[in-house]
Formats: structure tokens, sequence, C-alpha cells
């Protein structure tokens, strides 16, 4: 069965490549302002775009309406390191390894926050785990390469 919800989403998915997105984004959060899939649509669009402050601001309201969705809390994580806040994406990408045990992505960007925040051990730990879960990994490798020099 067809829902409304499920004409939103794939609306939603076409509209993302749309230039005119911002003004349908904007006319939908009048209808739903509380909607987390919206919010969280809308922010990934602006993290798409490399719009990491305004992307925070709709992610994070998705995520306290939408508390168990580990994609959203790892590009809230994104969001936040790209905003500047690195303990506060931590945070995030804590959650999303809650809701997704060992997930590599998650692991890199962990180490890449660790890094960030001066917690180097960490951080080879975390680089180490991911290159665990997904061997052979070129970007975790040069990651862990530089986290080891002294």
């Amino acid at each position: 069965m067809i829902t409304a919800h499920t004409l939103l989403g794939d609306f939603l998915l076409k509209l993302q490549r749309s230039p005119k997105a911002s003004l349908v984004y904007a006319n939908l959060l009048k209808l739903a302002p509380k909607d987390g899939d919206l919010h969280q649509s809308i922010g990934e669009h602006l993290l798409r775009q490399n719009l990491a402050k305004p992307a925070l601001a709709h992610l994070k309201l998705a995520n306290s309406l939408l508390p168990q969705n580990a994609n959203l809390a790892f590009n809230t994580g994104l969001a936040s390191l790209g905003s500047g806040q690195a303990k506060q994406a931590l945070s995030f990408f804590q959650n999303a390894l809650k809701l997704q045990p060992n997930d590599p992505v998650t692991l890199y960007q962990m180490a890449a926050a660790l890094e960030l925040l001066n917690r180097r051990e960490e951080a080879i730990t975390h680089c180490r785990a991911a290159l665990k879960a997904r061997p052979n990994w070129d970007l975790a490798e040069q990651k862990l390469a530089t986290l080891l020099r002294p």
C-alpha cells in the first residue's frame, strides 16, 4: 500500500537534486514543522551541499524526534565535525555505534573526531577497529599511519 509518507519520501529523493529544493523544503516545514523525516531530509540535503552549520540545526532536531536512527546520528556527527564541534560529533558517532556496532565508517569518523580533540591513543584504537571491520581500507590505513607518526 502506498502511503502519503512513502510518496513524500520518493518526492524528497527526487527533489534533492533540484535547485528549487530549498523553496519546497521551506513550504513543507510550514505544513509539518515537527516531522523528523523531513528535517532529516533537509539536513542531509544541506550536508551534501557542504552547508554543515544549517544542516546541523535540522539534523539535531531530527535526532530529537527520531532517536533510534543510526544513519541520522552518523550524519549529525558529520555535520558537527563540519561545524567545528568535534566533541559534539563524538557524542553522535557514539550513539550511531550503539545502534550499529562496529560500523567501519563510523569508527573512522570517531577516530577523526578524537584526533581533533587531541585524544590520539583513542583515535588509534578506533582507527584500528575500523580496519578490523573493513580490512585493507586505504583511507583508514592512511589515517592510522598519520596517527602513529611521532
